[in-house]
C-alpha cells in the first residue's frame, strides 16, 4: 500500500464520508457535520505530528 494511504487517513476519510452520506440523507444537521468534519481533520493532523514527533529517523 503506497505510504499516503495510512490507516489513520483511510479512517479520516471513512468518517468523513459517512458524515456526508448522514447530511446528505437528512439524519444529522449542518452543524454536526461541521463539527464532524473540524474534529476528523484536527485529530487527523494531531495524529501525524504526533507520530512523527515520536518516531526515531535512522541515522
Amino acid at each position: 500500500m503506497p505510504n499516503y494511504l495510512s490507516r489513520k487517513f483511510l479512517i479520516a476519510l471513512a468518517v468523513v464520508a459517512s458524515a456526508t452520506w448522514l447530511v446528505a440523507a437528512g439524519h444529522i444537521a449542518d452543524g454536526v457535520y461541521s463539527a464532524v468534519v473540524i474534529a476528523t481533520v484536527t485529530g487527523y493532523y494531531a495524529a501525524n505530528v504526533t507520530q512523527k514527533a515520536t518516531t526515531k529517523e535512522p541515522a
